[in-house]
């Protein structure tokens, strides 16, 4: 268990590290850069949060977890050095705003034999991808089945906006919560100033550590392409490139006026497990801020990469998310084979919208209106129907 909340958060940083350290076993936590990163975040729990007891807990829980995670990709890197020998190729990122059908879209995807993507229980626990009939036994496993039961337990309809499974494909955000660099922190607590701070850090050591982690799961697997997705890549489009020059880059896109209050539904729900008196409209009012910054930055850091970029549309992938897969293999030059188009095509057969119940949501009920909405996202908008016009 990790320590009891009975100290500050910042007064918890050596206890953090001893309880990660005693449930692993191990003890190398790698380059020290991330203590920083973990220093102000705590910092910002002390001053701004207004978590629960229970929330506290469960915050000092998902710590000592990243901690762990850190210790325990430390150890396997340095048990297969030769990983790295072995580069990402061409891999793809979905570099999608939330909400805009990038979750389906990474997961029709990764269905594909021939790819391969980030398991949410090896983002948790980083190692070499073992065969898929040793998971159900693997201890690492099994604990993030239990830790995802216990998640939906807390909020049941969580998993009618957002369904996470310990075998499917997740997002990247597990492996930098390892630096304690990203949105998911600040999903799960009212820290406006690791919010702001977040923007304005580099990336590119932690996005060293996250190809690293890469090429240690998929050592196994080299031959396959990675199929990879996260919202916060938005955030670091150079930092993104710089690691991956042959990045093949697909941002997805919807009007925000239909997403924005989507999102806040689901920071909501996740974050009243962790606030119980978080008001609906902060959180609309987080919502909308730190999109429309962070699509500003992207629409600005797209100019200077030279990678390939595909953009594909919601309305487009939902009313024929074939046409959008085959789009993509055509744009990157993949093969189309008739086992992947039938892979392809169960999953989106087993896998039907709404099939954990409907997500329903308004911008009224947090806080927002469309026209602020629309009158924040003016510039995207904008560009969004050019893209849309070109397709």
């Amino acid at each position: 268990m990790p320590p009891r909340p009975t100290r500050s958060f910042r007064e918890s940083f050596d206890a953090l590290h001893e309880t990660a350290v005693r449930e692993t076993g191990l003890s190398d936590f790698g380059d020290e850069a991330y203590r920083k990163n973990l220093e102000f975040l705590l910092e910002c729990y002390d001053g701004e949060a207004i978590l629960g007891d229970e929330g506290r807990e469960a915050t000092q829980r998902t710590l000592v977890d990243c901690l762990a995670g850190r210790l325990y990709s430390t150890q396997r890197l340095a048990l297969h050095p030769e990983c790295r020998d072995r580069p990402i190729e061409r891999p793809l990122l979905i570099a999608g705003l939330p909400r805009t059908g990038s979750t389906a879209l990474h997961k029709l995807l990764a269905a594909d034999p021939q790819s391969q993507a980030l398991e949410y229980w090896l983002g948790c626990q980083p190692d070499v991808r073992p065969a898929r009939h040793e998971w159900s036994e693997h201890p690492s496993y099994r604990a993030t089945v239990a830790a995802l039961d216990r998640i939906y337990a807390g909020s049941p309809e969580l998993r009618a906006a957002h369904s996470m499974r310990a075998a499917e494909p997740d997002e990247c955000r597990l492996l930098f919560m390892q630096d304690f660099l990203n949105v998911t922190f600040s999903f799960n607590a009212t820290i406006p100033s690791y919010e702001s701070w977040l923007f304005e850090q580099d990336l590119r050591p932690a996005y060293g550590r996250y190809r690293d982690n890469l090429q240690l799961i998929g050592a196994n697997d080299s031959d396959k392409r990675w199929v990879l997705k996260n919202s916060s890549h938005l955030l670091a489009l150079p930092a993104l490139e710089s690691t991956f020059p042959d990045v093949c880059l697909v941002q997805t896109h919807r009007n925000p006026v239909e997403w924005i209050s989507s999102i806040a539904s689901v920071v909501y729900k996740s974050r009243r497990i962790y606030e119980p008196e978080v008001r609906k409209e902060d959180v609309g009012e987080q919502q909308l801020r730190q999109w429309s910054s962070v699509i500003e930055r992207s629409l600005t850091d797209r100019t200077k990469l030279s990678c390939r970029i595909l953009d594909v549309h919601y309305d487009h992938f939902v009313n024929d998310p074939i046409a959008s897969v085959r789009r993509i293999y055509d744009h990157f030059d993949w093969p189309w084979s008739p086992r992947a188009e039938t892979s392809i095509r169960e999953w989106g057969d087993e896998n039907r919208q709404h099939q954990h119940g409907e997500h329903r949501y308004s911008a009224e009920e947090y806080g927002l209106s469309e026209a602020r909405i629309a009158d924040r996202f003016a510039h995207y908008i904008e560009w969004e129907q050019q893209v849309l016009t070109s397709l």
